[in-house]
């Protein structure tokens, strides 16, 4: 009797929702800001090491999520104690919703992304105000650290126009990526017309 052999499945397309549900998760978003931070792929237990307030089980739960929403890629596998290390890279096109995929969100889909995403700054916050204490004072200046609000009065156009500088301007320093001597600097943009 001769053995058929049986193709592996295609994993199916990732729906915008669901790349907003891998994406838009307090940990989660630590995660792929870790990775991203990173000069070179991670493994898991780079991770564990960078994230030292993540139980394993735990890490290893939302690595698989990112892993199957395309966030994440496996760039390497090397055996270790009887398994498997895994080493991750960022799939950067997956790791943001462009504009299309974020009009197939529902108003609810929103509101939680929305939540997520503050409720990620507040943890970041929190652990760099107490990394800060820690060495005896919280000086934002001299961390290049702070937040304000402004509010500008545009029209479209003009808004059109500050987004487009806004990018250009941003672009350079984007695109430098992790190297010796650097600082990993959280920079987080959020932007809606301001009804009082």
């Amino acid at each position: 009797m001769t053995r058929r052999a049986t193709k592996k499945p295609r994993p199916r397309p990732i729906g915008a929702r669901e790349r907003a549900d891998a994406l838009l998760h307090p940990l989660r978003l630590r995660i792929v800001e870790a990775v991203a931070a990173a000069a070179r792929p991670m493994t898991a237990a780079g991770l564990l090491a960078a994230l030292p307030d993540v139980a394993p089980a735990t890490l290893y739960r939302h690595l698989n999520v990112l892993v199957s929403a395309g966030v994440l890629r496996v760039v390497g596998e090397q055996p270790k104690r009887g398994g498997l290390e895994r080493s991750f890279t960022l799939h950067e096109p997956a790791a943001h919703l462009d504009d299309a995929a974020a009009r197939r969100l529902s108003p609810g889909d929103h509101t939680r992304g929305f939540a997520a995403f503050t409720a990620h700054l507040l943890d970041a916050w929190g652990r760099y105000i107490k990394r800060a204490a820690a060495r005896g004072a919280v000086d934002l200046a001299a961390d290049g650290a702070g937040y304000r609000s402004t509010l500008l009065h545009l029209d479209d156009a003009e808004f059109r126009e500050l987004v487009t500088a806004l990018q250009a301007a941003l672009r350079p320093f984007v695109e430098r990526g992790p190297a010796p001597g650097t600082r990993p600097r959280l920079l987080s943009t959020i932007v809606f017309p301001f009804d009082p």
